[in-house]
């Protein structure tokens, strides 16, 4: 039960603030990379594709932009649940 309890809580605090689980656990630089890619890398990413895109294209660059950045904040938060 401890066990489990230990590793929820750096779980819940990436479910917050992407990167946060893992800096808890000390491992700092896996933290501050995922939180500097999901806040910077990211949105940057996003804008820069869609200034060059009109029309239909933006709508499915927006689409899937959102789905890859649901998916890494999923994917922070099973890494900071796991050992």
């Amino acid at each position: 039960m401890a066990k489990t309890r230990k590793y929820i809580v750096p779980a819940l605090l990436s479910f917050a603030v992407v990167g946060l689980g893992q800096i808890i656990k000390n491992d700092e630089k896996k933290g501050i990379l995922y939180l500097l890619n999901f806040y910077f890398s990211i949105p940057l990413f996003l804008y820069t594709i869609l200034l060059f895109c009109r029309g239909e294209t933006f709508l499915v660059t927006l689409a899937i932009s959102i789905i890859i950045a649901i998916s890494f904040w999923i994917y922070n938060i099973v890494d900071a649940y796991k050992k």
